[in-house]
């Protein structure tokens, strides 16, 4: 696997789980607003906005998770490629 490959993998992992952390997190916030209004340190203050701290919850945990799902692929498809590759020199020999 290229440099560039991986990259890219990593890349569009974290975006694409970026994407779905601030969706599950404008929907959390929007129709389920009490579960950030309780997880949330100042929750109960009035000038709290569910909404956006769930969007911004979302974002940021979809980006870590985004970015370890990303690794843990290149990790995975390098591993396999190099046990192909393993395999095709000893066939060689």
């Amino acid at each position: 696997m290229s440099v560039a490959k991986a990259l890219s993998l990593i890349i569009a992992s974290a975006i694409a789980f970026t994407l779905i952390g601030g969706v599950v997190g404008f929907g959390l916030g929007r129709f389920v607003p009490n579960y950030y209004r309780t997880i949330a340190r100042d929750g109960d203050a009035p000038g709290f906005d569910p909404l956006a701290f769930g969007v911004g919850q979302g974002v940021t945990q979809g980006l870590i998770v985004g970015v370890a799902v990303g690794i843990a692929l290149v990790v995975i498809l390098g591993w396999l490629d190099l046990r192909s590759l393993t395999r095709i020199a000893n066939d060689q020999e």
